[in-house]
């Protein structure tokens, strides 16, 4: 199965890309953004691609072997939608969703290929195995409200810490002043 990424010219297929190139620049805002240059055949450029916001494209990750997943294995994606607020059950959505494929790195821990691109870089996945319970990369759990509440904790626990740290950080601030 072909991988392609979507460029400015349109879906370049990524078993026709020979090297790409890299560039990183940055806006008058100071977004740091990458232009990748996709070159084929005869170093003939097939498209390109910028990302902004510091991220970078995982191409080990996007070039690696595709396999078609079972009929009716399902995921719930969750993310959450805080607006800056400590999280809370209502600040959790949820998304089920058919996994089309599993993609196989070289780590070799497969990952679910979904319909739906991510909503979120802080989204988990949960799969739904035929044993009846939720798998996630850091845990099972028997439903999916285990999981759901799971999530919520990890969530709530990285806010609190983050805004610890943001007042140390201020804290030393104020201090050294």
């Amino acid at each position: 199965m072909s991988q392609f990424i979507e460029t400015k010219s349109g879906y370049v297929n990524l078993a026709l890309v020979a090297r790409i190139g890299e560039r990183e620049h940055r806006q008058p805002n100071e977004t740091k953004g990458t232009t990748y240059t996709f070159y084929g055949p005869e170093d003939r450029v097939l498209g390109t691609r910028t990302v902004w916001g510091g991220r970078a494209i995982d191409f080990e990750t996007m070039t690696a072997p595709v396999v078609p997943a079972a009929p009716g294995t399902m995921a719930c994606v969750l993310w959450l939608y805080t607006e800056g607020n400590r999280p809370t059950d209502e600040h959790i959505c949820e998304s089920r969703q058919p996994i089309v494929a599993w993609r196989i790195p070289l780590d070799g821990a497969p990952q679910p290929v979904l319909l739906d691109p991510p909503i979120s870089d802080d989204e988990a996945i949960f799969i739904e195995v035929p044993a009846g319970f939720w798998r996630a990369e850091h845990g099972q759990f028997a439903t999916i409200e285990e999981a759901k509440a799971a999530f919520l904790k990890e969530a709530q626990q990285t806010y609190d810490w983050l805004r610890l740290d943001k007042a140390r950080k201020q804290g030393a601030g104020e201090a050294e002043a």
